[in-house]
């Protein structure tokens, strides 16, 4: 994933594919970890209520980002199977 784009490139016998899903895992559980970091935080009424608005707005636009990560790699790890 590059900029927002996506590209896919035909890599059959160029890679392992074992590593592959072992690194694309990893990278699933840190994105994860850190999305519930964020989900957390934002639940959090307090939070909401002593933040400035521009900091809640900053840790939504990341959480939102965990998830469109969080699919992109799952959509990686389902090509792979």
């Amino acid at each position: 994933m590059a900029g927002g784009v996506e590209i896919y490139l035909p890599l059959a016998g160029l890679i392992d594919l074992a590593k592959e899903r072992a690194r694309l895992e990893k990278e699933l559980a840190e994105v994860l970890e850190e999305l519930g970091r964020s989900e957390e935080k934002l639940a959090r009424s307090d939070f909401r209520l002593k933040a400035p608005p521009e900091v809640v707005k900053k840790e939504q636009a990341k959480a939102e980002e965990m998830r469109k990560k969080r699919e992109a790699i799952e959509r990686r790890l389902m090509a792979l199977r």
